[in-house]
């Protein structure tokens, strides 16, 4: 759990939870999902680190447009206009606390999935590299001369 921070360095009033939720087969997936206002407040003061806890809440999506001037040596401006979207999972209630042992994950299974994951994340990222490298590569073959 940390507090928010805007561009430029000030609280939000928001705080941003890491949520590992354990999928088929034992396979971690980490999101965050955002709490306000007293939700926030329950949530820092009830809930924590490494709790198994219950969240319910709701996709958040929002557009705004924002319009640029790019001045020239003469005449009118040139007019821009960009789309910035956002989407964010919004916490709306949950459990009143971490759930007892009998019911929370096991933190050393929880740490072995993570460890996997981030193996996993690497290993597909090294892919990536690798594929685009050969492509790179054949691309340039046909152009030399």
């Amino acid at each position: 759990m940390k507090e928010e921070f805007d561009r430029d360095g000030n609280e939000t009033g928001r705080l941003l939870i890491s949520f590992i939720v354990v999928g088929y087969g034992g396979k971690a997936n980490v999101i965050e999902l955002v709490a306000e206002g007293s939700k926030k407040e329950f949530i820092s003061s009830h809930w924590e680190e490494g709790d198994t806890v219950i969240a319910t809440g709701k996709v958040v999506s929002s557009y705004k447009t924002i319009v640029t001037y790019e001045e020239q040596g003469f005449g009118d401006p040139i007019k821009r206009t960009k789309t910035v979207g956002r989407r964010e999972l919004l916490i709306t209630g949950g459990s009143p606390s971490g759930a007892s042992e009998e019911f929370s994950y096991n933190a050393d299974q929880i740490k072995i999935a993570l460890q996997k994951r981030s193996s996993d994340l690497e290993e597909m990222k090294e892919r990536t590299q690798n594929a685009a490298k050969a492509k790179a590569k054949t691309a340039g073959s046909f152009l030399d001369f």
